[in-house]
């Protein structure tokens, strides 16, 4: 597996995974109705943007076969909610189901951590709908939960979750041991 820096030419295939991986994720969770709607033209314009903008504030990473497919993404960013303790975040990080639990979650983690610390950022947050079946991840590389909030997808009043990262060094090393 191939792990890189997202670039311009991805922003269709990130987006393939970003629907596709909503609609598996959050069945259940989120309507069918919202779901479906989702766009794939619409998701390719918005990764355009953020891959467009990648800096010091944002990065974009893939997961990427030898043959080319994309099959996960992760978004690392400054936290944007001045949070005095966290100064990074894991904005996104998704991945096709079945290429789940085979340690690609873990390598776009590190990809995302590498960046912050050489922005000289120790500390991270990822939110996390509650009723997500995978925030155990999470849970596993040591995050620790720091609050709630309420968070409005579609017409549905839903619970986000904080996981936080004090040392992310302490975490890069998890995460290069499994």
């Amino acid at each position: 597996m191939i792990i890189r820096k997202a670039e311009i030419s991805d922003a269709p295939k990130i987006a393939k995974v970003n629907v596709d991986t909503w609609r598996t994720t959050y069945k259940g969770i989120i309507s069918d109705e919202y779901l479906q709607n989702l766009s794939y033209k619409w998701s390719e314009i918005y990764f355009l943007t953020v891959i467009k903008k990648q800096n010091r504030e944002i990065n974009c990473f893939v997961a990427e076969e030898e043959s080319g497919k994309i099959v996960g993404f992760a978004i690392g960013r400054l936290e944007q909610s001045e949070n005095p303790k966290f100064k990074g975040e894991l904005w996104s990080i998704y991945i096709y189901r079945e290429y789940q639990r085979k340690g690609i979650g873990k390598l776009l983690v590190s990809a995302v951590v590498e960046k912050l610390l050489s922005l000289n950022i120790n500390s991270m947050l990822a939110w996390v709908l509650k009723k997500n079946p995978s925030r155990a991840f999470y849970e596993s590389l040591g995050g620790k939960y720091i609050g709630e909030k309420p968070i409005k997808i579609g017409q549905e009043d839903l619970i986000e979750v904080a996981y936080g990262w004090e040392n992310l060094r302490v975490l890069l090393k998890l995460v290069s041991s499994k």
